[in-house]
């Protein structure tokens, strides 16, 4: 008959893998251990939403509807016609470019001097559910 061992101190620990990762735009090693740094899980899918609405479509030159129009957007003064265009331009930019992201809301708010769109992403990672709110600030260009 064997025994098992029920003494946690020396039984071995199960790594959590990370289920979603990217490395840092500057590919920092890591100080002590010499492997690239890298965003993991739910600030990895956020860097990506900030990184697919700060491109302008047609920008990438080898997938040139991979962006947004939130660019040119900035533009234009700020009325409600607009920030449904705005919004309708981050939700159809999410749901074609970020597969790990499952959109719930965007919502997109002026602030008090009406120079600085406010966007609020609401989303939930897949596999994950809970749901995890990106802030965006714009400033609009005169």
């Amino acid at each position: 008959m064997a025994a098992e061992r029920v003494d946690k101190k020396y039984t071995a620990g199960v790594k959590q893998e990370d289920t979603y990762s990217d490395f840092f735009v500057n590919f920092n090693a890591h100080p002590n251990t010499g492997f690239l740094l890298k965003r993991t899980d739910i600030e990895a899918v956020k860097r990506s939403i900030r990184n697919l609405l700060s491109t302008e479509q047609g920008e990438r030159i080898y997938n040139e509807n991979y962006g947004s129009r939130i660019r040119s957007l900035l533009f234009e003064l700020p009325t409600s016609i607009n920030k449904e265009q705005l919004k309708s331009s981050i939700e159809s930019a999410i749901e074609n470019y970020e597969p790990r992201a499952d959109l719930k809301e965007v919502v997109v708010g002026i602030s008090n001097d009406e120079t600085t769109y406010v966007i609020d992403v609401y989303f939930s990672v897949i596999n994950n559910p809970n749901l995890q709110n990106l802030q965006i600030k714009m400033d609009r260009v005169r």
